[in-house]
């Protein structure tokens, strides 16, 4: 593909439920090229604004309560989805949240295709300690972002994503380097991925393979080191834990050492699930 064309979308959400959307951020890219923004805040449904998301985001009760529903933004950029590839750094909480949407409201999204500019960055630079849309961008243009803000994310996924094809690393369609696969795997962890591959549970893998849920664990961890993320998606934490250990590494400043992370939370959180929670922590949205 020579030119890429896409809509980069982002969403901010105030709760839990995954149509409850407070902001919404889109970047549309024609040749290759920033054209056309658009940004607004949402009155969310249900009208609910949790303490942890408002740390992340900034936003709460006050910013949208006379904001507009979901509904009636939809008249004003319906067009900005009429068979287009949509990007997301981690796309899979983006298309989560249209067919939320699309299920609350009647709308046919018809997108064409998603496309996951945080797969892809795994794949295109190992180097990097994480893959979070602040790291990816500093890395790549030496300057900062304000993160969790709808639009300036979608516009530096969207910016990331045109840096990529520019610097001819990828081809967006039919590359295999978007596809994780068990070639790149040693010996020993090929069972552990096709058993993650079945969805079976960590318990289930320790007594299918005669190992300790901690050998286990850190078999996962060198697969999603190697193949991304996507094989471990049906053993994703609750999301209120996932958010509890990134406030608690976020007010550690950043520290990701287990102890520090388990005081925090007053013991709350096995050192188990704190480690699988750690790696959904790029997909904080």
């Amino acid at each position: 593909m020579d030119k890429l064309n896409f809509i980069a979308l982002d969403f901010e959400t105030a709760n839990h439920y995954r149509k409850s959307v407070c902001s919404i951020g889109m970047v549309k890219v024609e040749n290759g090229k920033i054209v056309d923004e658009f940004y607004s805040l949402v009155k969310p449904t249900p009208f609910n604004f949790v303490p942890l998301f408002t740390r992340i985001h900034g936003l709460s009760e006050v910013d949208c309560l006379n904001a507009p529903d979901f509904k009636n933004i939809w008249s004003s950029i319906s067009s900005w989805f009429n068979n287009q590839k949509i990007l997301g750094h981690n796309v899979s909480f983006e298309k989560s949240v249209l067919e939320h949407l699309s299920l609350e409201y009647q709308i046919n999204f018809n997108v064409m295709e998603f496309i996951c500019s945080l797969n892809i960055s795994r794949k295109l630079l190992p180097e990097l300690e994480n893959h979070k849309l602040p790291k990816v961008y500093n890395y790549l243009f030496n300057k900062k972002m304000k993160h969790h803000n709808a639009l300036d994310d979608a516009r530096a996924a969207a910016e990331i994503m045109i840096s990529f094809q520019s610097g001819h690393y990828i081809e967006i369609k039919n590359n295999p380097i978007i596809n994780g696969s068990s070639n790149s795997l040693t010996q020993n962890l090929i069972p552990t991925y096709q058993l993650l591959i079945e969805k079976k549970s960590i318990s289930e893998i320790s007594e299918i393979r005669g190992l300790s849920k901690d050998t286990i664990i850190k078999h996962i961890l060198k697969i999603v080191d190697s193949n991304g993320i996507d094989c471990i998606r049906h053993i994703r934490p609750d999301d209120s834990n996932i958010m509890k250990v990134h406030v608690a590494v976020t007010e550690l400043e950043n520290n990701t050492l287990l102890k520090p992370i388990y005081q925090y939370l007053n013991e709350q959180v096995s050192y188990d699930e704190i480690k699988i929670c750690l790696l959904f922590l790029e997909e904080i949205q």
